[in-house]
């Protein structure tokens, strides 16, 4: 078993390192995140929840138009119609605004991607296994996260990332000084910051689209105040916190 698990991960290395190279990958052009799925193609940066909730219809009733034109049942679909009203209300009665309630959100995946009383907001949309999930800051559109439940290893991830968008900005390892193990990436433009990030503790990977004109001040925006992902550990026994690091 071993014998063949070598083998694999100096693999996959060896392609990350060729891919990373310097002049092997074409120029980064712009970080559409089209390029990665077609349902976050266009999204309206910027823009209100009501443009945002637009979008996403037209997206999700063009989605099920063949399915309904081809379907000769009518009452199956009324049935898919209905299904499309039941999808987008559920999108829309997920928003959610962070002022300083509990929710589920300040110990999930996204935990690290928002903070209260900051003016900060958010829809989720699920599809299929993953989801993506929508950032207002101050009532407009600022980022996208969603998740990816893939079962392919996140340096084979990274590595159709860097075919998609070019080298990265930057690449972050378990181990930096032997860098056989990816954890995270980041490219950049004038408009938007990709980050990407393995999450092991949640069985996915996060992909984020963010506009760097927020991002590059985001503490500022926030006052001060910092994600729950990064307050979780206030109040506790430094002890206990010793042993949480191990």
């Amino acid at each position: 078993m071993n014998r063949i698990a070598v083998p694999v991960r100096f693999a996959i290395a060896a392609i990350l390192c060729v891919a990373l190279a310097p002049g092997l990958a074409s120029a980064q052009g712009k970080l559409d995140p089209g390029k990665l799925t077609p349902r976050l193609a266009a999204v309206p940066y910027s823009k209100k929840l009501p443009t945002l909730l637009k979008h996403i219809e037209k997206q999700i009733r063009a989605s099920y138009a063949d399915r309904i034109a081809n379907t000769p049942d009518v009452s199956e679909r009324d049935r898919l119609t209905a299904e499309i009203g039941v999808r987008l209300q559920a999108i829309s009665d997920s928003h959610i605004g962070f002022t300083g309630q509990k929710t589920g959100y300040n110990v999930s995946v996204v935990a690290g991607e928002f903070a209260h009383n900051t003016a900060e907001s958010m829809i989720v949309m699920p599809v299929g296994r993953s989801h993506d999930y929508f950032f207002f800051m101050k009532g407009a559109l600022w980022k996208v996260v969603t998740t990816e439940t893939t079962r392919q290893s996140f340096a084979v991830f990274l590595v159709n990332l860097t075919e998609l968008y070019g080298k990265p900005d930057k690449v972050d390892y378990r181990n930096p000084d032997l860098k056989d193990a990816p954890i995270g990436a980041r490219w950049s433009d004038d408009q938007i910051v990709l980050d990407v990030a393995s999450r092991p503790d949640y069985g996915a990977i996060t992909v984020r689209f963010a506009r760097r004109d927020i991002l590059d001040r985001v503490s500022e925006l926030r006052g001060g105040a910092k994600p729950p992902a990064e307050t979780a550990g206030d109040g506790l026994d430094p002890t206990i916190l010793d042993i949480m690091k191990e």
